[in-house]
């Protein structure tokens, strides 16, 4: 699968959680249930970021990959804690803290993203930049929702919005006309070398 196949993947993961997220604001979700859409689309974006590299790259993709565990990996221990929190479990205030400094993390290695040697290095570049500081943004406003600094709920719905924005720039993001042919070679790469392995 391409990259921006891949990235356009994420996106859709993402519009299911914003737009399941919106109609609970909404107040029409009756129930404790939706108590639980958080934590789930957070364990489902984790899971989505640490296979990324092993299912849609043959197990390559370098550095960048390795990005995209470090984000995975992160998210999926804040789906823990959401789901206590959800739970009731934890109710100490300050655990509440840990999912806007987790999407922070996550943007600010966006913004550092390692490229690829493939397509359009400054293209990719810019992108990852926008994307990143579009997320460090999500994230300051979900924490003024969080801990309860923002006056009224224009901060419970505009991280959500925020994150609406990071989808499109998924949706349109580009890697330029050698990136096919790079995740190819990554791959076959890959194969190669387990091939090698599998040999002796």
């Amino acid at each position: 699968m391409s990259a921006e196949a891949v990235h356009k993947l994420a996106g859709v993961l993402i519009v299911l959680f914003v737009v399941a997220s919106l109609v609970k604001e909404s107040g029409r979700l009756r129930g404790t249930w939706p108590d639980y859409l958080l934590p789930i689309g957070v364990l489902g974006l984790g899971l989505f970021l640490v296979l990324d590299p092993i299912v849609f790259h043959g197990g390559g993709f370098g550095a960048e990959g390795l990005q995209h565990q470090i984000q995975g990996a992160l998210l999926l221990g804040v789906a823990g804690i959401e789901l206590a929190r959800a739970r009731g479990t934890l109710q100490h205030r300050s655990f509440a803290a840990v999912l806007p400094i987790a999407i922070m993390v996550v943007g600010l290695l966006f913004v550092v993203h390692s490229q690829h040697g493939g397509g359009d290095m400054v293209t990719q570049l810019v992108q990852h930049r926008i994307l990143g500081a579009t997320v460090i943004l999500a994230a300051v406003v979900k924490a003024a929702d969080s801990l309860k600094l923002a006056k009224g709920n224009w901060a419970s719905v505009g991280w959500l919005l925020l994150l609406l924005a990071v989808t499109f720039q998924l949706f349109l993001y580009v890697e330029g006309a050698n990136a096919g042919g790079v995740h190819e070679q990554a791959s076959a790469a890959s194969a190669a070398a387990h091939g090698s392995h599998g040999g002796h």
